[in-house]
């Protein structure tokens, strides 16, 4: 036995030490509920809850971030809800405004509802917001910018990657632009003189009234010596001299007629035309009903006075000269001379003047064609040339020595030369072309499908042109010169550096008597008592107004409008000058007859009745002389984005009475596109008519550009319009970002959620330039706003899916974040069973380590008994 240690007492203490730390970890546990309180209680254990902690953290965020996400594209759906209930209005107001049964002002009142329309637009883009952040004016969604402020991107559907740079390249195959005239001021006069020898008047002539005579099949039925008219066509049929003569109408133009022009083979025939204004709409069958103007193996001299239009059906060439005929036109003012304007368009496939389709069967070959003076405009129809050969077709000679001439080809066909033959079916032009005096403007038609472009003077498309002489003294303006484009000429091209004295022939008259008439105010011209606005509205839809008073001249008049088209409009910036865009010209609508005498023609029987053919001899002749203010209206961009139309008072519309006389042709243009990192292309000759690519940079990025992209328009004097040229391969830089709302919705980095909420501005729907003033552009609405419905509607769709896909994301993290949680509640929690059983246990020891301590501490004095 011993005192000094009590090694009893020790070991109870220290099992009474222990059994107190566990106890009170497990009192612990009880109170927390976990089962590890601190790293100590399990270190693993506590690594592993401590992640699974955030990530149920995160969870939990995510899913709040979801839920915020919906709530944002809910508003965003609601904006283009609202978005889209206005374009629908703005259709009803463009259907309505399409309808020739409202006036001009009904549409201006149209109009000014749009315009609050398209403003309610750009308030709801600006506006509509979540937590103070705007949603649907672009900044949400993909974005652009470019070096070129006319050049427009419009991003349909949500963009793959970050976006890219790239380099724009545009060639233009130009177009034809607009021209509208009118006649808004006629001076009269009227005298009879006597004439020196007794003249016998030509067939068509009426007594006292020449602008009376009307060959309507419907009225005329009539024949003489050489010649009929009956069943609709004008029939020639012996060697002679003839006239034919229509009408002018209230406007002041050539009224249209019934009548077609025929003069049977081997017939030598001189025919003085004047104010003919005949269309023909037979096809390829019958030659008169298919043809205005047609002669087989004939030889016509062609004198054209006042204005005159021969328009052809399909296949059929304006005025057909097919193969062994030999066809002049001369001005009635002498060679040389401008008098007389002869306006000829080619059906489908046939030629403005020479032959007609080559597959239309029969004698397809053109003539020969010498043009000695006048205002001549030919015109072939699609594969056709201006003058030459139709489509598949070559001539023999044309020759032209005076006035002045234009020419348009067909697609493919050259202007003067040669009609389009595909790439693989090369063939050479077997016809001369020689341009000896004249003013002469030619283009060829621009590529289209197997057929390359064709030449200004020379080959159609696929074939190379003949021997070609250009007196390089001279006025001539082409596209190109020689054989169809990507096909080699082998011809021979002189440059003739003389000119040619060429006798002028005897002139139809012998005096011209010309009244010009004092600036008339338009309250004398027009009738305009008050004063007016008249809105000019752009294709593209930007719109000018001028104000015009009463006291206003018809010059000022004209002033005013050519510059609300050069700087109210812009288009100034396309042309070389501000000019030219409105004129005043005055003509002279009918001068002192023809004074023909017996001399020069042959006495023909003639009848003064009421047909309107002379019987007998005059021996004087009514000498009348019009003047006519034409007010002409021309736009220096080609295709729809450059037509013109006029809306204001019915009464000041009634009193222009503007009539389209060149319609516009849209531009043909190619693009490319190159990645400006990687120098590669993207798009590769990429095609559209008009300025807009469609889906040009996947996916569906739709790139408008300018209207003259690579073209200038320059005036010219000889046709008196402003001529598109191809000037330089257009280039402009596209920058395309992806600007996505990015949502967290997830516990990691990224686990996001892209969306792109697109502006519903009236620019980036297209709609910014909808206008209802006319009857055409109200047309042209409802296709616009066609459009922007159906992007917008894309876009609602997308959001849709956006939202599906957030309620799934948001399913989805909640149940992942619900099995996240119990995994590292059985890491971390208590198992309080367990624990309380624990507890109680540590509990009892605890108590019996107690006593036994106090037994222990009891021992040493057992010592003391042995001292007693």
């Amino acid at each position: 036995m011993i005192i000094n240690n009590n090694i009893s007492a020790r070991k109870s203490c220290n099992a009474l030490r222990s059994v107190n730390t566990s106890l009170q970890q497990t009192i612990r546990s009880l109170s927390t509920g976990l089962r590890i309180n601190s790293s100590a209680d399990d270190a693993a254990g506590f690594a592993v809850s401590e992640k699974m902690r955030s990530q149920i953290a995160g969870l939990d965020v995510a899913i709040r971030n979801t839920q915020d996400a919906s709530s944002l594209l809910q508003t965003a759906e609601g904006g283009m809800s609202s978005a889209n209930s206005l374009l629908q209005r703005m259709r009803e107001l463009s259907v309505q405004a399409a309808s020739d049964s409202l006036t001009s002002q009904d549409r201006q009142y149209l109009q000014l509802e749009i315009d609050e329309l398209k403003g309610e637009l750009d308030r709801i883009a600006d506006t509509t917001q979540f937590n103070r952040r705007r949603i649907l004016d672009g900044s949400a969604g993909a974005s652009w910018s470019s070096d070129d402020l006319a050049v427009k991107a419009r991003i349909n559907a949500p963009l793959e990657g970050a976006g890219g740079s790239y380099r724009l390249e545009v060639t233009a195959e130009p177009g034809i632009p607009q021209v509208q005239t009118s006649r808004i001021m006629t001076v009269h006069r009227e005298e009879t003189k006597d004439i020196t020898d007794e003249g016998t008047m030509l067939a068509g002539y009426k007594a006292k009234d020449v602008s009376d005579i009307d060959i309507s099949v419907d009225t005329v039925t009539a024949s003489g010596k050489g010649w009929s008219l009956q069943d609709g066509i004008f029939r020639v049929t012996e060697n002679g001299t003839y006239s034919i003569i229509g009408k002018r109408g209230e406007d002041g133009t050539a009224a249209p007629i019934n009548a077609r022009i025929l003069v049977e083979p081997g017939v030598e025939a001189t025919v003085y035309m004047k104010d003919v204004n005949i269309t023909a709409t037979g096809i390829d069958g019958g030659i008169p009903g298919g043809c205005a103007f047609y002669m087989a193996g004939a030889k016509v001299d062609l004198y054209v006075d006042g204005e005159n239009y021969l328009t052809s059906g399909p296949h059929r060439s304006g005025l057909e000269a097919s193969a062994g005929s030999e066809l002049t036109i001369s001005s009635a003012g002498g060679d040389f001379s401008t008098r007389g304007v002869l306006n000829i368009r080619g059906g489908e496939h046939g030629a403005g003047i020479g032959g007609a389709c080559g597959n239309s069967g029969g004698i397809t070959k053109g003539g020969s064609v010498t043009i000695k003076g006048g205002t001549i405009t030919a015109q072939g129809g699609t594969f056709a040339s201006g003058i030459g050969g139709g489509w598949g077709a070559d001539f023999e000679n044309v020759t032209i020595e005076g006035g002045i001439v234009a020419a348009i080809g067909g697609r493919g066909a050259a202007g003067i030369g040669s009609g389009a033959y595909e790439w693989n079916s090369v063939r050479r032009n077997t016809g001369t072309i020689e341009i000896i005096g004249s003013e002469v403007s030619a283009r060829g038609g621009a590529a289209i499908g197997n057929y390359a472009g064709g030449a200004g003077i020379g080959g159609g498309g696929g074939s190379a042109s003949g021997n070609i002489t250009i007196n390089e003294n001279l006025s001539v303006d082409a596209s190109s010169i020689g054989g169809g484009l990507n096909v080699p000429s082998t011809s021979t091209i002189t440059y003739d550096d003389t000119q040619p004295e060429v006798p002028r022939i005897e002139d139809f008259s012998e005096t011209t008597q010309i009244i010009t008439p004092e600036p008339a105010s338009i309250a004398e011209a027009l009738g305009i008592a008050h004063t007016e606005t008249l809105t000019i509205t752009q294709g593209d839809g930007q719109t000018a107004e001028v104000t015009l008073y009463p006291s206003d001249t018809v010059y000022e008049m004209a002033e005013k409008i050519n510059g609300a088209i050069a700087d109210g409009l812009g288009q100034a910036k396309y042309a070389d000058s501000r000019e030219n865009f409105c004129t005043i010209s005055r003509e002279a609508g009918r001068l002192e007859l023809p004074g023909l005498t017996s001399t020069n023609i042959e006495d023909i029987p003639h009848t003064d009745d009421e047909s309107g053919i002379l019987t007998e001899t005059l021996t004087t002749t009514t000498t009348y002389a019009d003047i006519s203010a034409g007010m002409v209206i021309r736009s220096a961009i080609p295709g729809r984005n450059g037509e013109l139309f006029f809306s204001g008072s019915e009464e000041l519309l009634s009193a222009l009475g503007l009539n389209t006389t060149q319609e516009a042709s849209e531009s043909v243009s190619t693009a490319y596109v190159y990645d400006t990192v990687t120098g590669k292309a993207i798009v590769s000759g990429a095609r559209a008519e008009g300025t807009e690519f469609v889906s040009l940079i996947p996916p569906e990025i739709d790139i408008e550009v300018d209207p003259m992209a690579g073209l200038v328009s320059n005036w010219d004097e000889s046709t008196q319009r402003f001529m598109t040229a191809r000037h330089s391969v257009y280039t402009a830089m596209l920058n395309i970002k992806n600007n996505g709302t990015i949502f967290q919705t997830g516990a990691n980095r990224g686990e996001d959620f892209c969306v792109e909420l697109s502006s519903v501005s009236c620019d980036a729907l297209g709609v910014l330039r909808v206008n209802v003033l006319t009857r055409e552009t109200a047309g042209r609405a409802i296709t616009l706003v066609d459009r922007a419905i159906s992007k917008l509607s894309a876009k609602r769709a997308q959001i849709g899916a956006y939202s599906n896909a957030l309620e799934h994301t948001a399913s989805n993290l909640t149940t992942e974040s619900a099995q996240l949680t119990g995994a590292e509640s059985r890491i971390r929690d208590a198992d309080m069973a367990s624990t309380m059983i624990q507890f109680t246990k540590l509990n009892i020891l605890n108590q019996s380590d107690t006593s036994m301590l106090a037994q222990a501490n009891q021992l040493p004095q057992s010592v003391l008994s042995l001292f007693s």
